[in-house]
């Protein structure tokens, strides 16, 4: 199952490990070791980490990790 998380970029739920809110999540930025892709020009809600087979990308996603976490509890249509 895979979850939209702005920007035409859907992850599969198995792949991602957190969804966190932008303004606490700052200071993870900082890691060199992890790929950063801002998916939008527009302000940054949330922080989507994905593991991607072993690769780690952190995801800057347009839409809030409320709306995220509510997207992730809907029962399949």
């Amino acid at each position: 199952m895979y979850i939209h998380i702005g920007e035409e970029k859907d992850l599969l739920k198995k792949d991602i490990i957190g969804i966190y809110d932008f303004n606490i999540s700052k200071n993870v930025l900082s890691n060199n070791n992890i790929n950063v892709i801002k998916l939008s020009n527009e302000k940054s809600k949330s922080i989507v980490i994905e593991d991607n087979k072993g690769i780690f990308n952190i995801y800057l996603s347009p839409i809030s990790s409320v709306t995220l976490y509510k997207r992730w509890n809907e029962p399949l249509k």
